[in-house]
């Protein structure tokens, strides 16, 4: 199979940084498109230049080097980064043919790849879009740890600004009522919520709760059945906890 070894190396380079930033979008991990790029160039020009036998063992090794030295902390988005590169290797090796050699794919002489980079152009500019969205809204989102009588809950809280109700100076944080079971134990606390359209008594349960960095503080948890939040999130944060330290 004849291939051009500068087209080969551009391509895979291309692919597999697309591949990691469709994989670090879809796993809600964003990480330095430059640590991307390097990891992308790293495998690409060594296996499109390297032919001696056992070769691939490099290229091994130099996905073991880049996992642990720069993503072991986002082991998802690495393992679906490898995933979706598969699957581009395999939707253009279904369309163009070519070989694979070092476990990169190469572009045959007579393909007419460039319709393939025009599709990842257009999704390189769709994910920059997106991207910025989800840096946005990432900043609205904590890790949140709440202790209770007999365990330790750790889940991602979403800050609304708009929540600002309190309890003899304690916030109150909402949660879905899927988790009330374990709230079982804890003390019971009936708090007036004003809204515009009316005045309603809810009952909330007393335990301590910290975002992450930050000190215990006492907070109330109102587990309602509608909870809907983005990123995934599972607790309706209080805009008073920012201020607690």
């Amino acid at each position: 199979m004849e291939s051009y070894v500068e087209v080969s190396m551009l391509h895979n380079t291309a692919t597999i940084l697309l591949s990691f930033l469709m994989a670090s979008y879809a796993c809600v991990q964003p990480l330095p498109i430059r640590k991307m790029l390097v990891y992308a160039l790293a495998l690409s020009i060594p296996g499109c230049l390297l032919f001696f036998p056992g070769s691939w063992l490099l290229l091994v090794l130099e996905e073991v080097v880049f996992f642990f030295w720069q993503f072991r902390f986002c082991t998802k988005s690495w393992m679906m980064m490898q995933v979706i590169r598969m699957l581009w290797y395999m939707t253009s090796f279904a369309f163009y043919q070519g070989g694979f050699h070092n476990f990169l794919w190469f572009v045959p002489l007579h393909a007419a790849v460039y319709w393939l980079w025009l599709v990842y152009v257009l999704l390189f500019v769709l994910l920059h879009v997106k991207w910025k969205d989800m840096l946005a809204r990432m900043n609205y989102l904590y890790r949140l740890q709440i202790e209770l009588a007999d365990t330790t809950l750790h889940l991602k809280g979403w800050l609304d600004s708009g929540n600002l109700l309190s309890y003899e100076g304690i916030p109150v944080l909402f949660i879905s009522s899927s988790y009330e079971t374990y709230f079982k134990k804890q003390d019971i606390e009936l708090v007036v919520m004003n809204t515009v359209d009316d005045t309603s008594v809810i009952r909330c349960y007393a335990c301590l709760a910290a975002i992450e960095g930050c000190h215990k503080h006492r907070v109330l948890v109102c587990c309602r059945n509608h909870v809907s939040l983005p990123l995934n999130c599972e607790v309706l944060l209080n805009m008073n906890m920012m201020t607690l330290g």
